[in-house]
């Protein structure tokens, strides 16, 4: 379990037991396990204050309490990737600029729809039913899932490493161990679920990592952070659809 907790402990900013495990490869495999649990304090939390405020106000706190039970990690990844690829600039100076600490006007936009989005879906998800966990708990693990696409089908931008070079890497196939489950996980709503949720999230993560390949050739830790945003908004906005 040291490299759960040592997954946990990267990915969110919830406490965990000491262990030996380290932050690399050896976690990969639970980042969707991780994304369960994100996904399970979000319906949690969603759950009790859907009963004290109006469902749009709920999601406001909903959102603000993703972000914050993530560290916001992921959120500062998309926002500097979008201010590097979308500032029509040379390979070198893309990676330069998501390297800045700063944000530009493409990261603010970036963060602006992001989190507007998932606003709105989470404003009009269903609440209620049996079936309803579904689109609360899964679009958080399928995000992290994503990352391990990433790791996988894409190279190293950076020359000289960084918070993402230990887990890149084309080697150890058993990242995806946990993955399977995961995409089997819809089935317990629909048959419709399952091939909606699924057809979004291998289409999303496949269109992103081209996207990525196109422009710089490989992958870092913030496009890593700014796939598993992208992926899990998409799987939020898809469950709107499927209610």
């Amino acid at each position: 379990m040291g490299n759960f907790f040592a997954a946990l402990t990267f990915l969110t900013v919830l406490p965990a037991p000491r262990t030996k495990g380290q932050i690399g490869a050896g976690t990969l495999p639970w980042f969707p396990v991780v994304g369960l649990v994100i996904g399970g304090l979000i319906f949690l939390f969603d759950y009790i204050l859907v009963r004290l405020f109006p469902v749009q106000i709920t999601s406001l706190f909903s959102v603000l309490f993703l972000a914050a039970i993530t560290g916001g990690i992921h959120l500062d990844g998309l926002a500097d990737t979008a201010d590097g690829l979308f500032s029509h600039r040379s390979r070198e100076d893309a990676l330069r600029i998501m390297k800045a600490s700063d944000i530009g006007a493409m990261g603010a936009i970036a963060l602006f729809f992001i989190l507007g989005l998932k606003w709105a879906a989470l404003a009009n998800l269903p609440r209620g039913g049996w079936d309803s966990w579904a689109c609360f708990l899964l679009p958080a693990a399928y995000g992290r899932a994503a990352m391990l696409f990433g790791t996988y089908f894409l190279p190293y931008a950076r020359k000289e490493g960084g918070t993402g070079r230990d887990f890149v890497s084309k080697e150890g196939f058993s990242r995806f161990l946990l993955v399977a489950p995961l995409m089997v996980l819809p089935l317990l709503v629909g048959l419709k679920t399952f091939l909606w949720m699924n057809g979004i999230f291998l289409l999303m993560t496949a269109a992103v990592l081209a996207f990525y390949k196109k422009k710089i050739g490989g992958i870092t830790g913030d496009m890593l952070g700014a796939l598993s945003e992208l992926v899990e908004t998409a799987l939020f906005l898809t469950g709107v659809f499927l209610s």
